[in-house]
């Protein structure tokens, strides 16, 4: 019997429509189903933000198409204490700091759009 599930639905439809070979069918199953996980599934916790930053090993004035993108997990705690102790300005430059090193922490910069 075969499985009922979505990725043998994608499987399939890899291979009956687009013509893949099974081995690449497999392949692309498997490599959409770690990117589903990692960017919607469980991995994420409270108060975590998931974000696709420039690789840091990325040499500088490459157009932004042509670069590596990293997934990196930035925080977002309650900062009533800071934003009470240091107004808006002091808040935006706490999460910028903490945004910037968490970032570069996993590999990843947050580029001046961000």
């Amino acid at each position: 019997m075969l499985e009922k599930t979505s990725e043998q639905q994608l499987f399939h439809e890899l291979e009956s429509e687009y013509g893949f070979p099974r081995a690449t069918c497999r392949s692309l199953v498997q490599l959409m189903h770690e990117f589903i996980e990692q960017n919607y599934g469980n991995q994420r916790k409270d108060k975590k933000i998931l974000y696709h930053a420039v690789s840091k090993d990325e040499p500088p004035g490459k157009q932004l198409d042509k670069i590596k993108i990293v997934s990196v997990k930035l925080t977002h705690p309650e900062d009533a204490a800071i934003l009470e102790k240091k107004g808006v300005i002091g808040l935006r430059q706490h999460k910028l700091i903490r945004f910037t090193t968490e970032a570069y922490d996993q590999g990843g910069l947050l580029v001046q759009e961000d």
